[in-house]
């Protein structure tokens, strides 16, 4: 039989009365000493019987707010979920969670993307940075216009990997996003022609041709490094451009091709891909671009 005296060993560590005021009395000085929550607490008029009562919230807020002390800024936000800190709801007396400024500065452009194929950190590309490269002040006028005066005639962006014209081209659409709050399609054409592929048996295929056609923005990066077939360039998109085309929408697009590499590339001189590329010129400025010194960025 166990002896009364093993069962007491159990409960050799737990806490006193005394030891539990105390850790209480940290605590809440811990609390204290958060300007985060400080500032709640001051800004709802709310005294020490209420920081009592809602001790453990209160600490989890703190918890939450601590790295926004020091804001690293939304992209190496170390919170979890990223971009959102835990708030006081005061009408349910529970905790939730809000976004942050730093994510508020972003979310009407993340939001207007459809598809963004591009990494997160260019959320904050825009005009300023971009035109104090040398090598973007050939095609500063055309960007301009393309913003400023709502153009609907778009840009083909050519050059060598590496040379900035996916970068160039989002750029260009969150600053379409931010003058006129319309919805982009940014997507790497190989990747796009790969999610139109999964959609084969089912009504997702005719709902992303049909969005791709219609969507206020679409930028095609990285056009001609897909498998070329005539699937792919005379059924997709042909289709998607010469829609484009009718209905005046706005196309960017971005080729390590040049016009004629790319005439070459899609079958030459015959009638069909003559008039492909007929369109991508009526759709599009043809700019090409030497490289961007990142540097300066």
């Amino acid at each position: 039989m166990e002896k009364i005296s093993d069962k007491l060993k159990d409960f050799k560590d737990i806490p006193t009365t005394k030891e539990l005021e105390s850790y209480k009395s940290n605590c809440i000085d811990e609390l204290y000493s958060s300007a985060y929550i400080r500032n709640f607490l001051e800004t709802n008029k709310l005294d020490s019987s209420f920081v009592s009562k809602h001790l453990v919230e209160l600490l989890d807020m703190a918890k939450s707010a601590k790295p926004c002390e020091k804001c690293p800024g939304y992209l190496k936000c170390p919170n979890v979920p990223k971009g959102l800190v835990q708030i006081f709801n005061l009408k349910n007396n529970s905790v939730e969670y809000a976004i942050c400024k730093k994510l508020k500065e972003i979310n009407p452009i993340k939001n207007s993307y459809v598809i963004m194929d591009f990494p997160e950190e260019w959320l904050y590309n825009n005009l300023e940075k971009l035109f104090t490269n040398v090598y973007v002040k050939s095609i500063i006028p055309t960007i301009s216009n393309l913003i400023m005066n709502n153009s609907n005639k778009g840009l083909y962006l050519y050059g060598p990997s590496g040379c900035g014209k996916s970068f160039i081209a989002a750029t260009i659409s969150n600053e379409y996003i931010k003058t006129t709050a319309k919805k982009v399609i940014f997507a790497n054409f190989r990747n796009l022609l790969e999610s139109i592929k999964l959609g084969f048996d089912d009504d997702s295929y005719s709902s992303s041709l049909n969005e791709l056609k219609e969507i206020d923005m679409l930028v095609l990066d990285d056009l001609g490094t897909e498998k070329v077939s005539e699937w792919s360039t005379f059924q997709i998109l042909f289709d998607i451009l010469q829609y484009r085309l009718r209905n005046k929408k706005l196309t960017v697009i971005t080729s390590l091709y040049s016009i004629d590499e790319l005439t070459r590339l899609y079958g030459g001189n015959n009638p069909k891909t003559s008039r492909l590329i007929e369109m991508i010129k009526m759709l599009c400025d043809i700019k090409a671009i030497e490289g961007i010194n990142y540097n300066s960025l």
